[in-house]
Formats: C-alpha cells, structure tokens, sequence
C-alpha cells in the first residue's frame, strides 16, 4: 500500500515538469526580438473639429486615397486634382484597335479637357469617348427608337408617367424646356415625373441664352447613344418639329450671315418680321411661333443670305442621325379631338397663370433684363405685357389661350405630315410602347 502510494507520487512531478516546459516554449516565442523590430508605431490620423474623418475619396488623376476632413474643397494631397471638377468620362484611345488608328494623333488629356469644358464635338469622338466609359459593353447592332409626338397640351408627360423606368429614358425635343426657371409656363415635367423616369436636355440653359438646331442635335445624339449604352430604349418626346427633323435628317450647312442684315432685319416691327417670313417662306412659319423673334430674324437672315428657305436647309437626309447604324423607329404620334385638345388647353393655360407664370416672369426680368431669348417663350410676351400693365388679367388670360390653340394648330400640321409618325390615341400609344 505505501509502495504504491509512494509511487504515484514520484508520477506526479514528472508530469507536471512536461506542461510549463510548453508555455516557456510559446513565451519565448511572443518575447522574440523580430516581431518588436517589425511592428512600426501608427502615424496619427487626421479628423476634421468635429472629430470625424470626412467623406473618403479615390483621386480620379493618381488614384490617391485620401480623406475630404470635411473640407468643401476634395484636393486630392499627392496631385492636386480637385475631385468637385472631376471630368464625367475618363478617356482612353486603345492604338491596338485598328478602328480608333485615326484618333491616336488626338492626346487623351486634350479630348478628357474638352468634356471638363463641355466642348461639343464630333460625333464620332463622342462616341468612342462614351465607349470609354462603359467599355465592357456594345451597342447593339440593331437599336430601338421611339417618338412621341404631340401638341401641346396633348399628354405627353402624363404618358411618360406610366413607363418603366429600367427600359426607357427620355429625350426631350423641346426648345423652351431647356430653359431654366421658366417650368410653369413651358410645361416642364414635375419633379416627381423627372424623379421616376430620366428626361435628358430638361432644365440646363440659362435665360439670358440661346441654342440652335445644331448644337442640341449634339447633345441629342450624345444622349441618346448613352441611352443604348446603358441598354435602354430612348423615347424622342417631340414638342418642337424643327429639332426632330434636324436631329432624324441631318442639316445643309447655313450661308454666312452678314450682319447688317440682322440689324436690318431687327428695327423692323415683329408684324413686318411675320408677313415677310410668311411671304418669302410660308412652310417654316408654320411650324415657329409669330413671337419668337429670334427664329424670325433667324429664318429671314438665311434666306436674305443666300436665297434659300430656311425650310429646305434644315434637311439632309445623307447626315441625319437615321443614317447612323440599324434603327427600329417607332414613330407615334397622340391625336386627339380638336374640341377636346382646346378645352385641355383652356383649363392648362389658366392653371399655369394660377401656378406662377406671371413670378417666373418677374424672376426673368428682375435677374436678365426684359430681352433675355427665355421670355421669347410662347405665352411669356403676354405675361410681361401684363406685368407691365400693357394688358388686362381678362386679355392676358385670352391671348395666352389662343396662342397656345394657335401654336397647337401648326404643330398637328406638321406633324400629319411627317410620313415616320402614325397618329393614334393616348390609351394605344401608352399600349405599343409598354410592348415594345
């Protein structure tokens, strides 16, 4: 019994020596010099006074990450690049792609310049530099296209409305939307219709300036091959005929216009403007409206220039974008009763005196001056008569109603006319293009 005992004991210390001879091992393994020479001490963070670190950026230049501390200025530490003037497209011309060979004389950092600028350009730049931007995909052989037409007050925006917003984007053809302030009284979609479906070339030029057929078929084109690269369908919502046609067949080059011309054609008064353009042109004055001086004086100074119509110019359908690759058009245009359009219109144009047209006017004269080309708009010249106590609320009212009956009449005409469109009802128009 004591043997046992005793050996048991002598076990137990034998044991007991194996287990600390382990922990000695992993202490002095933790103790070892290397690790302490390789652990480097953190270099304090930056923070903003309010204690925090800010929004974290990736320098669009170098490629430096780095933190804004809050600061409204992102200048990026290494570079300099401020991130608030980011260019929207990062250029790159590949020299192994034997399309782009005649671009690579061009430098990328003076085409990535030209889009910080907003340059407009060639169209076949501008869409290799789109390209850039979505290189993983490719616009498809054959494309889709929708238009729809229809006069004022005719339910084009309502339409729009009820579309999917993952198949299409809008391209609006309308020359008196593009102007800032002025919504109420040019009918601009509601901020809940621009906030379900995205309207390209709504809302982007200042009253106090003017664009031409030519440079929004620019922009037109450049939104609508965005749209195919983000693989939707666009849908040409047209308003003013004059920027359908240019964009759909191209435009003849416009003669030089020698000034004195213009300044003739400017002391005459708008009636004797009207009367000459319906005598020397009468198809482009029906389509432009009597009070929009500067397509007038426009139309009049192209003629006077090199006696040809300001309506033949406009064509050229070896240069339109339907010229441009395989297109699918469909072409629809919202007809409805005659009697029903002008009631619509009736009840539109009193609510958009109730809305504010008459403050959007103010705000115009008050920051433009009474000659800015926004207050040219249709219905606008009444409202500055108003405001200047030239015109009753009773007349205001009247005129404003007629001018858009009359302005409605020349667009149903125009648009009969135009073989691409095919008239139809607002509920089927809805119907064909949620099929498409």
């Amino acid at each position: 019994m004591t043997k046992k005992l005793q050996k048991k004991v002598v076990k137990k210390p034998e044991t007991k020596k194996a287990e600390p001879s382990k922990k000695a091992e992993v202490s002095k393994k933790a103790e070892t010099p290397a690790r302490v020479t390789k652990a480097s001490p953190k270099k304090p963070t930056p923070v903003t006074e309010a204690g925090g670190l800010g929004k974290k950026h990736t320098c669009y230049s170098c490629n430096t990450k780095f933190y804004d501390l809050g600061k409204e200025e992102k200048l990026c530490p290494k570079c300099g690049a401020d991130q608030n003037t980011r260019p929207a497209v990062k250029i790159k011309f590949p020299k192994s792609s034997p399309k782009l060979s005649e671009f690579d004389v061009v430098d990328e950092d003076v085409v990535a310049s030209w889009v910080q600028k907003r340059i407009f350009y060639s169209s076949q730049i501008r869409k290799l530099m789109i390209q850039s931007q979505y290189s993983t995909r490719k616009i498809p052989d054959i494309r889709r296209m929708i238009i729809l037409a229809s006069p004022t007050g005719g339910g084009k925006t309502e339409l729009c409305n009820y579309l999917d917003p993952s198949r299409f984007e809008i391209v609006s053809f309308d020359s008196r939307q593009v102007y800032k302030v002025l919504s109420v009284g040019t009918a601009k979609p509601e901020k809940a219709v621009l906030e379900h479906i995205t309207h390209h070339l709504v809302d982007f030029l200042e009253p106090n300036e003017t664009i031409n057929a030519a440079s929004f078929t620019a922009l037109a084109e450049q939104a609508v091959e965005e749209i195919y690269l983000r693989e939707k369908i666009p849908i040409l919502t047209c308003g003013t005929g004059f920027y359908l046609k240019a964009f759909l067949y191209g435009m003849y080059p416009v003669p030089q216009v020698n000034p004195e011309t213009r300044t003739r054609l400017e002391a005459l008064s708008r009636e004797e403007r009207w009367n000459l353009l319906q005598e020397v042109d009468r198809e482009t004055s029906l389509v432009i409206n009597a009070n929009d001086d500067y397509r007038v004086v426009r139309a009049l100074e192209v003629f006077q220039s090199g006696g040809v119509k300001w309506s033949e110019l406009k064509e050229n359908k070896n240069d339109g974008y339907l010229t441009k690759g395989k297109l699918e058009v469909a072409g629809i245009f919202i007809q409805r009763e005659r009697s029903e359009l002008y009631d619509r219109i009736n009840r539109r144009c009193k609510m958009m005196i109730d809305s504010g047209i008459l403050e959007e006017t103010k705000e115009v004269l008050k920051d433009f001056g009474e000659e800015a080309p926004a207050l040219n708009s249709l219905g606008y010249n009444f409202a500055l008569d108003y405001i200047k106590g030239r015109i009753s609320m009773e007349s205001f009212l009247e005129e404003f109603s007629r001018s858009h009956r009359n302005y409605a009449k020349k667009q149903v005409t125009w648009f009969k006319k135009e073989a691409i469109l095919q008239a139809t009802d607002w509920k089927t128009a809805l119907e064909q293009i949620k099929n498409i």
